[in-house]
């Protein structure tokens, strides 16, 4: 992984754009992690009433 990581970091569009793509991902996390929380919400078992 760390590997990978530095090669990506040595890509001169990456280089050039760094603050850029770095958004990019932070926002590709958030997605990610509210789309888990929402998938575990509806899978959770209702309660019987």
């Amino acid at each position: 992984m760390l590997a990978f990581s530095y090669g990506i970091s040595q890509v001169l569009f990456i280089k050039r754009h760094e603050d850029q793509v770095m958004a990019i991902l932070t926002v590709l996390l958030f997605v990610g992690l509210a789309g888990s929380i929402i998938v575990i919400w509806k899978k959770r078992p209702q309660k019987q009433a």
